[in-house]
């Protein structure tokens, strides 16, 4: 079977190029797929945690208006508390984090009123804001995160980010994290390549891989080369890592420099970024693992050359652009509970965001269903663990 078929869904005939998809190159770097980066670690299990500190701490940045994707995720979050997941606070522990103080509350756009209850009801809002500016960015509630969440979680063997369009099905991330334990310092999410030019306030010599050809010109231009990073979906780090970003005097003060720049164009899209330049430079070994698009789909619809956005399935680990409740609810049915992919669901739950900007894939996502029949995966239980037929 060629590596193509490795990455086909389940519910196409075997073979099926549906995208022309390449194996990533990493270039210099040492940068494991996950499967390669579990089966290194097969006889070296995370032990299961007792009653003791979260194995797995996650933040979703969110904007104060958010109120509706927030109960979203919450449902999710309650649902895996019970049977058959029963996941249980030493294992995960999740928070939303807001890129404003409580004393600047009230310059957001939701009254300070509306927050406070809704903290006083939940008690999972973390007010991150490193500055005075409170404007609420979702730039200033991932940086102000990872600077603060070694403080909130000190004893987490994992702490993690992601963007509050992010669907993650926590029992599966836990159970591929579990399988990472040989990795001392994991860096783990969907790897990319770029470099944060802070003169200009923008990212340059980005790809999806490493790519020679943009790393010269990288070179040339900026005098430095692409590094990884973990994109903003999904960032999870070790223990020691985190640290690092929280402790760092080097870190603090580009922090500092950073989260002062206007945010012009897709500025505020750049903290993933900056996050995996700052660690390049850490006093650890960085084991990067890449969740590839095995793991990693999108609601979007995206078709591009060389990498595919593969729409939710019953195998989903990540779905990223899931913007509304109801997008997550759509992607929860479909991942969660084997619901078959449905376009007119799907256009019904992303309306707004479709018809503003994703004509073209909308008949993407349309062809994909029915390829071979609206069938969500198929999946066999082999030995008590999903297997692909």
């Amino acid at each position: 079977m060629s590596p193509t078929c490795h990455y086909r869904r389940p519910d196409w005939s075997p073979c099926y190029r549906r995208f022309n998809i390449r194996l990533p190159h990493y270039g210099p770097f040492h940068v494991m797929q996950l499967q390669h980066a579990e089966r290194v670690c097969a006889t070296h299990p995370s032990p299961i945690p007792e009653n003791g500190p979260p194995f797995l701490a996650l933040a979703v940045t969110s904007k104060p208006s958010q109120r509706g994707l927030r109960d979203a995720i919450r449902l999710q979050w309650a649902e895996w508390d019970n049977p058959p997941w029963d996941i249980t606070p030493s294992w995960f522990v999740g928070r939303f984090a807001l890129g404003i103080s409580r004393a600047g509350a009230d310059k957001s756009s939701v009254p300070y009123e509306e927050l406070i209850r809704e903290q006083g009801t939940q008690r999972d809002l973390l007010f991150v804001n490193l500055t005075a500016s409170d404007r609420g960015t979702i730039r200033d509630a991932s940086l102000g995160w990872w600077r603060l969440a070694h403080r909130f979680f000190p004893t987490a063997a994992y702490i993690a980010k992601c963007d509050d369009d992010t669907f993650i099905h926590i029992p599966r991330l836990l159970h591929h994290m579990r399988n990472l334990g040989c990795h001392p310092s994991l860096y783990l999410g969907a790897i990319d390549f770029g470099t944060f030019n802070t003169s200009s306030n923008r990212v340059i010599c980005w790809s999806w891989t490493w790519d020679k050809k943009i790393a010269q010109r990288c070179e040339q231009s900026a005098g430095r080369r692409p590094i990884p990073f973990a994109a903003g979906a999904l960032e999870c780090l070790s223990n020691n890592l985190a640290r690092h970003l929280a402790t760092s005097s080097e870190v603090a003060a580009a922090v500092e420099r950073v989260i002062r720049l206007p945010l012009r164009g897709r500025a505020r899209s750049h903290e993933d970024v900056l996050i995996g330049q700052w660690l390049s430079a850490a006093p650890h070994a960085v084991s990067y693992v890449d969740m590839d698009y095995q793991f990693m789909h999108n609601l979007a619809c995206v078709e591009t050359e060389n990498y595919p956005y593969l729409i939710p399935w019953n195998r989903s680990l990540v779905v990223h652009d899931a913007k509304t409740a109801e997008a997550q609810a759509y992607v929860h049915a479909i991942v969660s509970h084997s619901a078959r992919p449905d376009w007119h669901a799907c256009v019904k739950a992303t309306a707004a965001r479709m018809r503003a900007r994703r004509k073209p894939y909308v008949r993407a996502y349309k062809r994909l269903i029915r390829k071979d029949g609206q069938h969500a995966a198929v999946t066999a239980h082999v030995n008590g663990k999903e297997r692909i037929r």
